[in-house]
């Protein structure tokens, strides 16, 4: 995940089955200023702390997420994405509740919830 950080005109990033990316891996997002759409399924490591760098990330517009290793305390970190018009795949995270989809489409009115 170092090599990323270079990349700073990165619009897209698709993280699938990547079982060696944890929360380090995910600091190096931060350099990636024009990354507006971000995909991470299955992936084990990233867990509720690591969405905190992912919460951080103001400036995606499209976060999609299958992960069976977050609960509502992760996921509600994601309400300061203001700027999300889609935030997808909830529902096949596991440890997320109806409850809390329904709290992140109050908190996030201008996105898709699902």
């Amino acid at each position: 995940m170092d090599a990323i950080s270079s990349l700073t005109e990165l619009e897209m990033l698709s993280i699938e089955k990547a079982n060696e990316v944890d929360k380090s891996g995910l600091q190096n997002l931060a350099t990636l200023g024009e990354l507006r759409t971000l995909w991470l399924y299955d992936c084990d490591k990233i867990d509720d702390d690591a969405l905190a760098l992912v919460a951080a990330l103001t400036d995606l517009e499209n976060l999609q997420l299958s992960l069976d290793t977050v609960t509502d305390t992760g996921v509600a970190k994601l309400k300061a994405l203001t700027n999300l018009t889609t935030l997808g795949g909830l529902k096949f995270c596991e440890n997320v509740t109806d409850a809390m989809i329904k709290e992140l489409e109050t908190a996030l009115p201008n996105a898709q919830v699902s």
